[in-house]
């Protein structure tokens, strides 16, 4: 397949999961024209002329966290792709561990955040000459329209089937139409794949609590030997929690 007959595929992206998206860029890569900022903006280039770009590409991987809802960064890009009519048919979610959009509270507490940005930024701003704070004035009006599009998208996101973290990167690809592949069976030793799977794992036990290590090394696609590892240091880190029923071990989210 020659470069230009590849889909174009921009990740929308909070530095924290950075390691996903190396995971996830690693499949996509070797099928379609993956675009993040890191790789794409030039030394001394405009982040702005980038995201925008993300109307054009065919495909948007929004990589979603609480993080990510309340960046600026990455609500400016939501809104830029939100203009394109088929908007909805392009964007993929990728949900992180503990976002929880589809919940009204939180809902709520986005719009919040989103409200207080603008009225802070809106009164500092109203205290000074139009023209000595041009580029400011025009930050709040694109925070208003962040503000003003928060319930249309986390309504969106709520009523899209999102597949949990542990299947999402191998349904990307298939709609991106690569070729199935298994995607956590890799024996990789660098720590971005570790961090995938803890992820992985803690997700699947969140979503089934009470679980054995045979049902989450079949659920995520690893060995028994690696699903104990991994759980192991899920638990050394507070996160999930071990219940023993005569002589077999549950492991719910802590």
């Amino acid at each position: 397949m020659k470069e230009s007959e590849k889909p174009t595929v921009f990740i929308s992206f909070n530095n924290k999961y950075r390691d996903f998206v190396d995971c996830l860029e690693e499949r996509l890569s070797k099928e379609a024209n993956v675009l993040r900022y890191e790789d794409q903006i030039p030394a001394w280039g405009s982040f702005v002329s980038f995201m925008d770009t993300i109307k054009e590409q065919d495909f948007a991987v929004l990589v979603i966290s609480d993080e990510y809802l309340k960046s600026f960064a990455c609500m400016y890009e939501v809104t830029q792709v939100m203009k394109c009519d088929n908007w909805k048919d392009k964007v993929m979610f990728a949900l992180m561990p503990g976002v929880k959009p589809y919940a009204d509270d939180a809902r709520i507490e986005y719009i919040e955040h989103w409200n207080n940005q603008y009225e802070t930024i809106k009164n500092k701003t109203a205290k000074l000459p139009h023209k000595s704070a041009k580029s400011l004035i025009e930050k709040s009006e694109q925070i208003k329209h962040i503000r003003d599009s928060m319930d249309e998208f986390l309504n969106v996101i709520a009523d899209s089937n999102c597949p949990p973290i542990y299947t999402v990167i191998e349904k990307i690809c298939e709609k991106v139409q690569i070729s199935k592949k298994a995607v956590f069976t890799m024996d990789l030793e660098d720590g971005s794949q570790m961090s995938m799977r803890l992820w992985c794992i803690l997700d699947y036990i969140i979503a089934h609590p009470t679980s054995t290590i045979s049902e989450i090394s079949k659920a995520i696609g690893i060995s028994i030997p690696s699903a104990s590892y991994s759980v192991r240091k899920l638990v050394e880190l507070g996160m999930i929690i071990i219940e023993t029923h005569g002589r077999t071990r549950l492991y719910s989210a802590a």
